[in-house]
């Protein structure tokens, strides 16, 4: 007889508060894991020191951007990247085709924005922002990349009505060139005012559906549901303007206001040529070499290396023998069954 695994436990059959108990535990779990990997690479150090000036008022320390030691900082991380793409691109012909001058232009522009962007309290998030921290810069590029192609974004969040949420990086880009006073230098544009007018009347024509559907389902009239929505969406403008004056305090004297709107406008003409997860790992291990040789990471000195990896090792062990163990005991039960 063909051995075969039984499922213990069914999602059809879990009960609400068993399932809060596994999703607590999956995420109490991801964020040791978070936490210890901050720790390891030194995630949780700032990278202001070297991208702005410490000032003080009073006895209270704060930070302002410097263009020039921000260039020696992206400078930095583009040279690592190259190194990185050197070693998976020995050949120079094949080096030169892949880092190309539109791949650095890229590159060049999406760190510029992460490193202001890290730096900027952002009303519109729920999490907490502007912290300076590498953490935060990992964050962003650990969400590089997005499920869609340029043609199904940019009829999703560019034309017709643009009320959906957009992805990734490209939610705070976009408010903060509406702060800034730019907000049509991100985004394309419609081709032609055709293919804006028949985008909103697609738009328009499935919205009205969509209310008739949901007015039903509420036993409401249509009239009074569109009213509905019209308040809703009224004081849905009403909080993100207040949002917007947020952002527009908290930006302030804006440094390099046109060299931010510039690198936007690059990073959203070059993106989807980009839009993979290579470009997330040459991201991701150039700001890690970056923190290992500043000695701000375990992996900057052999002592700290070696005492950590042991540790880490040790932990391994003790986890692999617990697995064991459970594994032992379930192939116990199931032989009983049989």
């Amino acid at each position: 007889m063909e051995f075969r695994k039984q499922i213990i436990r069914s999602s059809s059959s879990c009960d609400d508060i068993a399932c809060e108990a596994d999703y607590k535990r999956i995420n109490e779990t991801v964020e040791q894991v978070t936490e210890l990997l901050s720790l390891y690479y030194g995630l949780n150090n700032y990278y202001l020191p070297f991208t702005h000036d410490r000032e003080f008022n009073g006895n209270t320390p704060y930070y302002t951007f410097n263009p020039e030691a921000a260039d020696i900082f992206l400078e930095e991380l583009i040279s690592t990247i190259d190194e990185l793409y050197w070693n998976d691109y020995p050949l120079p012909e094949d080096f030169f085709e892949a880092f190309d001058s539109d791949t650095i232009l890229f590159y060049k522009s999406y760190l510029y924005l992460i490193i202001r962007i890290a730096s900027i309290k952002n009303p519109y998030s729920k999490e907490k922002t502007g912290t300076g921290t590498f953490m935060e810069l990992y964050n962003m590029y650990s969400d590089f990349v997005i499920p869609y192609t340029e043609d199904i974004f940019h009829r999703k969040f560019e034309i017709g009505i643009r009320d959906n949420e957009l992805p990734g990086i490209f939610e705070v880009v976009q408010n903060m060139c509406v702060a800034l006073g730019a907000e049509d230098s991100f985004l394309h544009k419609a081709e032609s005012d055709s293919e804006q007018e028949n985008a909103l009347e697609q738009d328009n024509n499935y919205k009205l559906e969509t209310a008739k559907c949901n007015a039903a389902a509420k036993g409401m009239e249509l009239e009074q549901f569109l009213a509905m929505q019209d308040y809703l969406n009224e004081n849905k403008h009403h909080l993100l303007q207040q949002k917007n004056e947020e952002m527009k305090a908290n930006l302030g004297d804006f440094p390099e206001r046109d060299k931010f709107i510039s690198y936007a406008a690059t990073f959203r003409d070059l993106f989807f040529r980009y839009n993979n997860h290579r470009i997330e790992h040459y991201i991701d291990t150039a700001i890690k070499l970056f923190l290992l040789r500043n000695n701000m990471s375990v992996l900057s000195h052999d002592e700290t290396y070696t005492d950590t990896q042991s540790k880490i090792y040790a932990t391994m062990t003790d986890i692999r023998s617990f697995v064991k163990k459970m594994q032992k005991e379930q192939l116990y039960k199931e032989d009983l069954r049989i």
